[in-house]
């Protein structure tokens, strides 16, 4: 059966340990605390300090909370051994990626400066059925089995719409970095016909020599 992925992200430094052997390393802790500082701490800061009004922190502060109980439960899952403890983890873990992918999709599209879309409403109507059906029912995540010994492992055996899940989570990391990559061309191009419209203005207020040259060669490299 396979592993869950998101669930062991760790498994390649923790090989060979059983689950309350990993989360004795005091690395492991440390890092687990620094991510849920960095995303309290941010979520609650740009909350303060920025306008409510804006899109990009809502979605900021939404995306970070959905990774801080994704964080929590990651931790919960590698901390027991109890099969209907581990379960429920495991279901708030899928609930909890589900709206993550979304909020941080709705983010990079805010900070880009992308108006709205009519996708964006049908999205976060999926978002929180799939976050709902991975929490309360075993469509998503049927079971989870628990292993015995030094090299346990947690098994996860998928409910019936899980491939529709993944697609989702995919889709919209997919969409974000797009987005991402867009928005970055976009403002670089930005800058660079600045810089030129920059250079023209330089050239108008230089001396009579230097100002035709320097217009002339902005002129052919903002064509």
């Amino acid at each position: 059966m396979p592993t869950l992925p998101l669930l062991r992200l760790l498994d390649p430094i923790c090989s060979g340990c059983d689950d309350s052997c990993i989360m004795g390393q005091p690395l492991l802790l440390v890092l687990y605390s620094l991510c849920a500082l960095l995303l309290s701490g941010g979520s609650l800061y740009l909350t303060l300090r920025e306008s409510r009004s804006n899109p990009a922190v809502r979605w900021f502060v939404g995306a970070s909370l959905s990774l801080l109980v994704w964080l929590v439960t990651l931790f919960l899952f590698l901390r027991s051994s109890d099969p209907g403890f581990i379960l429920r983890v495991g279901c708030a873990n899928f609930a909890s990626v589900s709206l993550a992918v979304y909020f941080g999709w709705r983010f990079v599209k805010a900070v880009a400066g992308k108006p709205g879309s009519p996708l964006d409403r049908p999205l976060l109507y999926i978002s929180i059925l799939l976050a709902l059906l991975s929490a309360f029912s075993p469509w998503i995540d049927r079971a989870e089995l628990v292993g015995v010994g030094i090299s346990a492992r947690h098994e996860t055996i998928y409910g019936p719409l899980f491939p529709l899940y993944a697609a989702h989570v995919v889709g919209l990391l997919a969409a974000a970095i797009y987005e991402a990559f867009k928005g970055s061309h976009r403002l670089v191009c930005y800058l660079h016909r600045r810089d030129q419209l920059l250079l023209l203005g330089v050239g108008d207020s230089g001396n009579e020599r230097c100002g035709p040259y320097l217009q002339c060669r902005a002129a052919l490299r903002f064509r």
